[in-house]
């Protein structure tokens, strides 16, 4: 549900695994790999294509040593989506343990939709982190709309922090990610990007743009631009 494919400076990695500054990730994982974008040693099993729009998956990894530091998590989810002409719906569950999680499990719950109704493609989603008493709410809104070579694209997303970690409470933390990108497709290979992104931050929140030379001071905010080509072969 993210129109920048989870990749550069306007996706919502900024928001959803960066453990920066008093957050549940860096809570739940240090600064360790973690289950939040991609888990290793796992198996799955694919629900088959099927006329009546359903699609998702059953997940587990194995924890071997269950060693943080070696990317060695026990992790266990589920997604489940649904097609139905222009809309598509899906929610998803994860549950992660490894050496750093001694309490409990890590939580991850997400819930998007995306409506493609030719000239714009809307996508609205929601996601939340949980470990112990601590707890980060990500709400995304985004439109992508393509015309001839181009596509233009804009997201907004806000992190939302709540509970506590240790003394420290997390209610008054609160960061808003602006994203503007703009594609020309050359060909069906070769594309040209440029895309600008701001977070601004609230409260304890220390988020920071992706490639940003330090992690902002709590409160401050963070922006940066970037431009590329994509070639596929």
């Amino acid at each position: 549900f993210d129109p920048f494919g989870f990749v550069g400076i306007g996706s919502v990695q900024q928001l959803t695994i960066n453990a920066s500054g008093n957050t549940v990730l860096k809570s739940a994982f240090g600064s360790n790999p973690n289950t939040v974008q991609r888990v290793s040693n796992s198996v799955q099993y694919l629900l088959p294509k099927n006329n009546l729009g359903f699609d998702g998956n059953v997940q587990y990894s194995f924890k071997e040593g269950g060693l943080a530091s070696n990317d060695q998590h026990r992790a266990y989810g589920a997604r489940l989506g649904y097609r139905w002409d222009k809309l598509y719906v899906s929610g998803a569950t994860m549950r992660t343990n490894d050496s750093n999680i001694t309490n409990g499990s890590f939580k991850d719950n997400e819930l998007g939709a995306i409506y493609d109704a030719s000239v714009v493609k809307v996508y609205a989603a929601a996601r939340k982190y949980e470990y112990l008493d601590a707890s980060q709410t990500m709400t995304l809104l985004a439109a992508e709309a393509p015309f001839g070579p181009h596509e233009v694209k804009a997201m907004w997303m806000r992190a939302k922090g709540g509970g506590t970690i240790g003394a420290a409470n997390l209610d008054s933390n609160r960061a808003d990610q602006f994203s503007l990108g703009y594609v020309y497709n050359f060909s069906k290979n070769t594309r040209l990007f440029a895309t600008y992104a701001t977070v601004r931050n609230k409260g304890g929140s220390r988020f920071a743009v992706l490639g940003a030379l330090a992690t902002t001071a709590n409160g401050q905010s963070s922006s940066g631009f970037d431009a590329g080509m994509n070639k596929s072969f």
